[in-house]
């Protein structure tokens, strides 16, 4: 009976634990091998995102249909994608190498993108679609923790974990923690960055996949998780061929060819400021006409906005800075409400400059068409300085365009 049991034991535990001659980084070098291997696939998928600046979790179940496509510059695919968002807001992408067509079931339109035509563009919302689909299968990058040449990154520490199931799928749980002394972000102060993947015992592909993601932006610590797990999994699919047409739509898609939107440039320098009469997050109404005489920072922001938040600490050294030299540096939110938690997050901030709430047509009347948008004002009103976005070097411009301002006062 002692026999008997301690071999059940062994094989509870041999179950549990991964054997110790499986090495994790060779385990990964097969998994993509399998990966780049694949052709024609389909698969379905149920995807969770919590961005870094957002509370709420999104959960997206998607179809895709998708093949490999060794010379294109753009996605290294052809592919056709459905998913709906929150259970609602159905959509499909299809990329056929010569079209790009995004379509929204909400009003039953689709948008054309001749790729030859506008690769320019094409290539800016590259990441839309991309985020989309499964990365693992889609980019010859597989797992973030290789090098394009195929080699293993070293700044990440790779792990084998106890076997676990996907559904009744058995398999090698890996986990790749990137050494906090190799992160490059002067934005943001990273303290983790790490990603797991769930790797088929028979198949050697990755049936689901993790990433977290800790830092602290603006005093506040903020996480990003992202989940992808495959529920289905069809290898040289023969439907393949058929869904990446454009008339797998459905007929009653209206489509319409993409044309380059004409840009609303900012107001010139020169340009009066239309003037506002606003409330503060503290219930004080504070108005443009008030400011005369004063050089006028005006940025308009938003809560969620990554950009808007990278700029703030940068705005608060110069409301610290100049404050005292009749300059006064005025954030404006024409997106959220003062129901969120805006307050919360500038409070974290250590904000302490003139927060106010505006609508969009405010906005539309300043020409804002990013955020963030930044516009310097003299004494007299008028603008004097504008930017859309924000970079790191745009701070040491705010304070030269700020000074000049103070100048042309004397």
């Amino acid at each position: 009976m002692k026999i008997k049991s301690l071999v059940v034991v062994a094989a509870l535990l041999a179950i549990a634990y991964p054997s110790r001659s499986q090495d994790p980084s060779d385990l990964l070098l097969k998994s993509r091998a399998k990966c780049l291997e694949l052709n024609k696939v389909y698969y379905e998928m149920t995807e969770w995102f919590k961005p870094m600046t957002n509370k709420d979790t999104m959960i997206t179940t998607s179809q895709c249909w998708m093949k490999k496509v060794k010379d294109d510059p753009f996605f290294g695919s052809f592919f056709h994608y459905h998913y709906s968002v929150n259970g609602q807001g159905n959509g499909d992408g299809i990329y056929t190498g010569e079209e790009l067509l995004s379509s929204y079931s909400g009003d039953s339109s689709a948008q054309l993108i001749p790729v030859k035509q506008y690769p320019d563009y094409v290539q800016s919302i590259v990441h839309n679609h991309k985020f989309r689909m499964y990365e693992p299968f889609r980019d010859k990058a597989c797992f973030p923790c290789f090098k394009d040449d195929g080699s293993l990154k070293k700044e990440f520490s790779i792990q084998l974990s106890r076997e676990e199931n996907v559904g009744d799928i058995p398999c090698y749980h890996i986990s790749m923690i990137q050494d906090p002394k190799t992160f490059d972000n002067s934005f943001i102060v990273n303290l983790k960055n790490e990603y797991h993947y769930w790797i088929s015992k028979e198949s050697l592909l990755p049936v689901k996949y993790n990433y977290y993601f800790r830092g602290i932006l603006n005093r506040d610590t903020a996480d990003q998780f992202i989940s992808y797990a495959v529920q289905k999994i069809r290898i040289d699919d023969r439907d393949v061929d058929k869904q990446l047409r454009l008339n797998s739509l459905p007929s009653y898609f209206r489509i319409k060819t993409y044309e380059p939107e004409k840009t609303i440039p900012l107001l010139a320098k020169g340009t009066t400021a239309p003037d506002w009469k606003l409330v503060s997050l503290k219930g004080d109404t504070v108005s443009l006409k008030q400011l005369r005489d004063k050089v006028v920072l005006l940025d308009f922001f938003y809560n969620s906005c990554y950009p808007c938040r990278l700029a703030i600490p940068h705005l608060l050294e110069i409301h610290k800075k100049y404050c005292e030299q009749d300059v006064v540096v005025i954030g404006i939110d024409p997106v959220d409400k003062k129901t969120t938690d805006l307050k919360a997050f500038l409070d974290k901030a250590g904000v302490t400059y003139t927060v106010l709430l505006a609508d969009k047509d405010l906005a539309k009347k300043y020409q804002v068409t990013g955020y963030p948008t930044i516009y310097i004002l003299d004494g007299g009103g008028k603008v004097f300085y504008a930017v859309s976005g924000f970079g790191e070097k745009l701070a040491e411009i705010f304070e030269q365009e700020i000074s000049s301002a103070l100048g042309s006062e004397k």
